[in-house]
């Protein structure tokens, strides 16, 4: 019914995308023992989710790609305890990854390419320096202060690079045929 989308940070939870209803929803489904935990039916299509859908670290939240209908994609927070998901980034503005301390979305804007934006919804996304519009962000370093991220050109051997934030300093990470 539907597709495995996250995991949560303690690893009981499965967070998935139902594809056979409309619009898409989520539902959280026990990894162990247990029942699935369905979230509130909402006028939010969640069928981007599965481009971005994410526990945030303290594992209480998610935040999810999604439109309301006629309206553009962007970034929803919703508690998994239930309640309604709140927009968090400017209609348009959709998100790739979480930092992992929880503070930051690297968001992409329709011919604006890649920013960085505050989670708590206060405030646009701002430009990342040394990110290409070409380029494929693939997961956070531990560190918060650099990105792994790809070239979505098809060349062998396939470059993973490390991007400073600060800097926008990038230098191959590794190589892989």
């Amino acid at each position: 019914e539907g597709t495995a989308v996250a995991t949560s940070p303690d690893g009981k939870w499965i967070l998935a995308r139902r594809i056979l209803t409309t619009p898409a929803t989520l539902v959280l489904l026990p990894t162990g023992a247990g029942q699935p935990r369905t979230f509130p039916k909402d006028s939010i299509d969640r069928s981007a989710a599965t481009r971005f859908t994410a526990f945030l670290p303290d594992g209480k939240r998610i935040a999810f790609n999604g439109n309301e209908a006629g309206k553009p994609r962007r970034v929803f927070i919703q508690s998994i305890d239930g309640g309604a998901a709140r927009p968090v980034t400017p209609e348009g503005v959709t998100a790739r990854l979480v930092s992992p301390d929880g503070k930051f979305l690297l968001t992409e804007t329709a011919g604006q390419g890649f920013g960085l934006a505050p989670l708590d919804g206060d405030g646009s996304p701002v430009p990342i320096r040394g990110l290409e519009p070409s380029d494929d962000p693939l997961r956070w370093a531990a560190d918060g202060r650099s990105l792994f991220i790809s070239s979505s050109e098809d060349v062998f051997p396939a470059r993973v690079y490390r991007l400073d934030l600060e800097t926008g300093r990038r230098e191959v990470w590794k190589e892989f045929m």
